[in-house]
């Protein structure tokens, strides 16, 4: 009988010899049938290390020492890219963009985490712009309000209205649109009749919520209206009192 010893870098490696486990290394069978063995070598972490032909003679020792190669990492493959939603509604017959992307009406946006600019242009009133800075994995909605609802109404009796110095044919309570820019909103009463518009007050509300108010006297009010991002709301009501 022939003796086989199989030694390995690092050690504790599984031997198989002719395909069938043996043991670990350091590893050594002294009843071996004198012939030509496979020898293969595995280890966790290590690529696969494999002899033919090794011959065992009778009544001697065949030593083999190998050494195991560290299985090479994976290429790592690119990093995943993080994206963020973006919900934008532009005005009726607007659009909004961000970067070359473009949409009509409403558009959905996949952007890379970090600042954009987001543009939204009304056929009318132009463009504005609104500066984004958005984080990975999140999603966002953003709505561009050119235009303001305006709401008109006395605590008496009604009053006829004029918009910038023009007669509306409109009476009290009236709710209006106005775009961008100064409007002065003027109430007026029947001469004829003996009560007057005086003075008033003015409230604006954003998200349904009241932001600021405003005492003024006399027969008119000048509202300031900017295109904004959020819902904005303004409220005249007139003092309708008896005339001195």
């Amino acid at each position: 009988m022939g003796t086989l010893r199989v030694t390995s870098t690092p050690s504790e490696a599984t031997v198989y010899v002719n395909g069938e486990r043996a043991g670990q290394t350091p590893y050594e069978d002294g009843m071996r049938t004198p012939g030509p063995v496979t020898v293969r070598l595995e280890k966790d972490g290590h690529d696969v290390w494999e002899q033919q032909a090794v011959a065992v003679a009778a009544g001697a020792t065949r030593e083999v020492a190998a050494t195991l190669t560290a299985t090479a990492a994976p290429e790592p493959g690119p990093a995943p890219v993080a994206s963020v939603a973006l919900r934008a509604t532009a005005p009726p017959g607007g659009t909004v963009a961000v970067g070359a992307e473009e949409s009509e009406g409403t558009g959905q946006f996949q952007l890379t985490p970090g600042t954009h600019t987001v543009r939204f242009t009304h056929p009318q009133y132009g463009t504005v712009d609104s500066t984004l800075t958005v984080r990975a994995n999140t999603s966002h909605e953003l709505t561009a309000y050119f235009e303001q609802q305006v709401n008109i109404n006395t605590d008496g009796a009604w009053a006829g209205l004029w918009i910038n110095g023009a007669l509306s044919e409109r009476t009290t309570p009236q709710q209006l649109t106005l775009g961008p820019g100064e409007h002065t909103v003027r109430a007026r009463i029947d001469r004829t009749t003996a009560l007057s518009i005086a003075g008033g007050l003015h409230r604006v509300e954003v998200d349904g919520v009241e932001r600021s108010r405003e005492e003024f006297a006399g027969t008119s009010q000048t509202i300031r209206i900017a295109p904004t991002f959020r819902p904005t709301r303004h409220v005249l009501v007139f003092r309708v009192r008896a005339r001195e």
